[in-house]
């Protein structure tokens, strides 16, 4: 993938703020921890919407989003993460103790990477992760052994209701 921008400087010249493309970051907590969605709106769908839940209410949050549709590559307005220099998020990121970024792939399957420089974060949220998807699975089975026992009881009372009296 070619991204069609070498930095933000080169973007904002060619393209139109409120227009082609937002920026908003909102500072919240203890400045600890920020999450970064910087290929948000069109370029990686879906990132703006995870990236607000993951922040909730407690944490920072940083999106640049893009408003212009190019084609089904996500390039549209993309600057590869490792030379992203938007302003406010270079000032969000040097004013947070950690940064989380959010990314998109296109992917048939659900999948999370994780990557970064601080292993025990990583290693945190791997846990996190297995433990949130292991209580959905077990609320999941919960409930299908609940709606089983009930179809199960439905037809008992029919077969005892049914049942000859005499």
């Amino acid at each position: 993938m070619t991204d069609p921008y070498e930095n933000f400087a080169e973007l904002a010249r060619n393209e139109t703020e409120g227009v082609d493309y937002s920026i908003s970051f909102v500072a919240r907590g203890n400045g600890s921890l920020l999450i970064a969605a910087p290929h948000a709106g069109a370029i990686e769908v879906g990132t703006s919407g995870i990236s607000e839940l993951i922040a909730g209410d407690d944490h920072s949050l940083y999106q640049f989003e893009s408003h212009k549709v190019v084609d089904e590559n996500y390039i549209s307005l993309h600057i590869t993460s490792h030379i992203f220099d938007e302003p406010i998020c270079i000032r969000a990121v040097e004013s947070h103790d950690f940064v989380v970024t959010i990314h998109g792939c296109h992917n048939s399957e659900e999948i999370v990477f994780l990557g970064g420089i601080h292993q025990k974060l990583i290693d945190n949220m791997i846990y996190g992760i297995g433990a949130l998807s292991n209580f959905f699975d077990s609320v999941l089975t919960r409930g299908m052994q609940a709606e089983q026992a009930y179809r199960e009881d439905e037809v008992a009372k029919t077969e005892i209701l049914q049942e000859d009296l005499s």
